[in-house]
């Protein structure tokens, strides 16, 4: 074996590891916040907000601030990732949230909580840097696999992390668990700093430096447009669940007990098809296109969504969740392995985290849009996602027709 080949075995060995501790530092990262965040409503109540409407604005509020801000600042954290290392970005939001979430376990005032949550989303942009990291360190032959499994243990993470947080909340209180987030953050940032090994600004076979590039000339990219509109489409309809589910139980069996651990199983149960769909149509891009597959992926969203809009009962909106997650489920991962395609080496930090703000606006806009279809109706939210869906697959399908005639 020559000395370069055993440089090559050894810098592959290296990528390898760096995606093993970006994928699980992410994990850990999404279960911490989730751990505590999913209770927001309830830790707003503590905060001395009592009326009902009033709850539900600062929670939309808070919840919807830092998504929108992240997406909207997310391109300045880009270009100085590029100028000085995506790990020192990395560390930076990480450390950001361990501050944050601790002075959040100590906030008396609902207002300070919304302005924590703003200054979260100034200095986050951690998803987006976390998954263009991971797509830097694939070849293209691997990148929907790679991104299948970030995207399976985040999904995966966000289900557990309500389950584990209601049962750690409730043993040692809600300001507690924000304290446990900062710690969970904390260990992620030492995992990230001992673990990972920068290339800086190569891509991933070393051959091309990376440049910071506008958002105007990002978008500019061939068939950019399509897939930034393709995730916030699929991410929206994956947020609206959050409210609709539980209001849809509530409706049917009351607010009791009984309906939220049943509203619990059903978006647990969903996330974790998600999770499993992930991987399974990420590795299904080694042998056929990602935009072919989402052409089949939002065909069964859009089906399955419309069954979910007929008037039933729970036990058939959870065999359905589940359904639309095995079948639906790894559209998102699809999506970024199509942009990943598409989006030159030599500015991919930058492209990326565009198109992960993408997800962040969805993320801002779904439950606000949710409960607003939901005064109307709960079932019509899930005729909209269908909706969405079908105008989701009626753009891919004419791209690629467009495609074929070229």
């Amino acid at each position: 074996m020559t000395d370069r080949q055993r440089e090559s075995m050894q810098d592959a060995g290296q990528l390898a590891r760096n995606r093993r501790v970006l994928i699980a530092s992410a994990g850990m990262g999404f279960i911490g916040f989730t751990l505590s965040m999913a209770f927001l409503p309830m830790y707003i109540q503590q905060l001395g907000v009592t009326d009902q409407k009033s709850i539900a604005l600062w929670t939309g509020l808070c919840f919807g601030v830092t998504p929108l801000i992240a997406g909207v600042i997310s391109p300045f954290w880009a270009r100085l990732a590029v100028r000085y290392g995506n790990k020192i970005m990395v560390e930076r939001a990480m450390l950001s949230f361990v501050i944050i979430m601790a002075l959040t376990a100590r906030v008396t005032d609902v207002r300070l909580l919304f302005l924590l949550r703003f200054l979260q989303g100034i200095f986050g942009g951690y998803a987006g840097m976390v998954l263009s990291m991971v797509a830097s360190s694939s070849s293209k032959e691997d990148l929907g696999r790679h991104i299948g499994t970030l995207q399976s243990v985040q999904t995966f993470s966000t289900a557990a992390g309500p389950f584990l947080g209601g049962i750690i909340s409730a043993a040692i209180g809600l300001r507690n668990t924000f304290y446990l987030s900062s710690c969970i953050y904390f260990a992620s940032l030492l995992y990230v700093h001992f673990g990972y090994r920068e290339r800086r600004g190569e891509s991933h076979d070393g051959s091309q430096k990376e440049e910071a590039a506008p958002v105007k000339d990002v978008f500019r990219i061939a068939g950019f447009v399509p897939v930034f509109l393709v995730v916030f489409a699929i991410q929206y309809v994956d947020r609206s669940f959050g409210p609709v589910i539980p209001m849809y139980v509530a409706q049917v069996h009351g607010y009791g007990k009984g309906a939220a651990v049943l509203a619990g199983l059903i978006l647990t149960s969903g996330s974790m098809a998600a999770s499993i769909a992930a991987i399974w149509w990420g590795r299904q891009t080694l042998k056929k296109s990602a935009g072919a597959l989402m052409i089949t992926t939002t065909v069964a969203g859009t089906v399955v969504s419309l069954l979910m809009a007929i008037p039933g009962n729970t036990t058939s909106l959870l065999v359905l969740r589940v359904i639309l997650g095995l079948t639906a489920g790894g559209t998102m991962t699809l999506a970024f392995s199509w942009g990943g395609m598409l989006i030159p080496a030599r500015i991919r930090t930058s492209s990326f985290t565009v198109l992960a703000s993408a997800s962040l606006y969805a993320v801002a806009v779904s439950p606000l849009m949710s409960g607003l279809i939901m005064t109307l109706g709960v079932n019509l939210v899930f005729l909209a996602n269908s909706i969405m869906y079908a105008m989701t697959f009626g753009l891919l399908f004419a791209l690629r027709r467009r495609a074929d005639e070229t």
